[in-house]
């Protein structure tokens, strides 16, 4: 067989919601009220002040390091491993919430540079100090040529990321009255402007190469704009997305876009889009509603016409690994870090092998193997999700 033609695979490690907070170990309230008495008086049994008034789940501290080094195991952003993972995504709610110390640590576990394997290693600000700080990065190599020329690393903003505040929302045309984070913050956009840019609701990433084939990953943004685009229930501004017309048709033209650009330099391509929001949510999930993406029905007509094989996403924490959306697999990664119970939802990552025949480059075959994090070992462990 002729060597251009033979398949080519792409590895990706996909991971999600990570829910990165200047307060770490925060567990989200229980949702029946006997749960939610018992969370309040946990919390006032808590001598931290601040950790009392922090209303949003943070990540786990052990396995955002358990998470950090199982990159670095794998070949991280160095390429050392002995299989490396050709990019890292992640599908939104990288951080907390859009305030500014919950997405400044979340961006320095993103970017900062590795001193040792994947710890960085910084001096506490307080003037006169000597006291040495290691925390886990996902950057584990030590030069720009290492991470320009191993593993890509895609971030895409979540519902989270975009929070202003906790309050009221009014709307008088129509009437509306919403409760919650208020959602359309930009500071994501400022703190991780090297992955996303101001002002944009699509994005297409820097394309993967590997022989003759290309894969490129296009990130979408379905966050609200406006608390008075939710619908149904007073709650659902924190949770609910959006299919917005304008941002499906960035989304088709960017499509189009990179398929065309392949084709002019007669590289086959294939093509994933990554969004924050699962779509067709499964009525199971507690506050399913809360957490829908609206028009999603316009999401799946276009996925159909321009034959997208995979997408990846997050948001529900139900993990999904054989998820059909019209034509389109969809891969849903649970949340990786933040943190949970033993009986609550899981922590995972994804590994995907995308498989491209070059003369079929928009029908690849997709092996999913997903990875859950055993809280009495803190590491991740090859894991069979049970069918919902």
């Amino acid at each position: 067989m002729n060597a251009a033609s033979d398949p080519v695979s792409f590895k990706l490690l996909h991971a999600s919601d990570l829910h990165i907070g200047r307060i770490e170990g925060i567990k989200g309230f229980s949702t029946s009220a006997p749960e939610v008495l018992h969370d309040v008086l946990a919390r006032l049994r808590d001598t931290d002040f601040k950790r009392l008034l922090h209303l949003l789940p943070t990540h786990n501290g052990h396995i955002l390091d358990e998470f950090a080094r199982f990159v670095h195991d794998n070949g991280g952003f160095s390429g050392t491993g002995r299989d490396p993972y050709d990019a890292i995504v992640v599908t939104g709610d990288v951080a907390a919430s859009g305030k500014r110390r919950d997405l400044r640590v979340a961006r320095d576990f993103i970017m900062r540079r590795a001193d040792n394997g994947f710890l960085s290693v910084r001096r506490s600000f307080w003037p006169g100090s000597k006291r040495v700080v290691q925390e886990p990065t996902l950057r584990t190599s030590r030069t720009e040529g290492e991470a320009t020329a191993g593993t890509r690393l895609f971030v895409i903003p979540g519902n989270h990321d975009r929070y202003k505040g906790l309050g009221l929302w009014f709307g008088i045309d129509p009437p509306r009255f919403q409760l919650g984070h208020g959602p359309g913050g930009r500071r994501f956009d400022r703190y991780f402007s090297y992955a996303w840019g101001k002002q944009q609701h699509v994005r297409q990433f820097d394309p993967v190469d590997k022989k003759s084939v290309r894969l490129v990953l296009i990130g979408a943004d379905f966050s609200l704009a406006d608390f008075r685009d939710a619908e149904d229930s007073v709650f659902a501004v924190q949770g609910q997305g959006r299919a917005y017309p304008k941002r499906l048709d960035a989304l088709k033209r960017a499509t189009e876009d990179a398929i065309a650009h392949g084709k002019s330099m007669s590289r086959p391509t294939t093509v994933v889009w990554a969004i924050h929001f699962e779509p067709q949510i499964d009525a199971r999930v507690p506050h399913w509603g809360e957490l829908r993406l609206l028009r999603e029905e316009c999401l799946r007509r276009l996925a159909d016409d321009m034959s997208i094989p995979l997408i990846l996403c997050g948001h529900s924490h139900f993990p999904n690994d054989r998820k059909m959306f019209g034509e389109t697999r969809v891969r849903v990664c649970g949340t990786t870090t933040q943190t949970v119970g033993k009986e609550d939802e899981p922590n995972c990552l994804f590994s995907l092998d995308i498989i491209v025949d070059p003369s079929q480059p928009m029908k690849p075959q997709v092996k999913c193997t997903p990875y859950k994090c055993d809280l009495d070992t803190m590491a991740f462990k090859p894991w069979v999700i049970a069918v919902r």
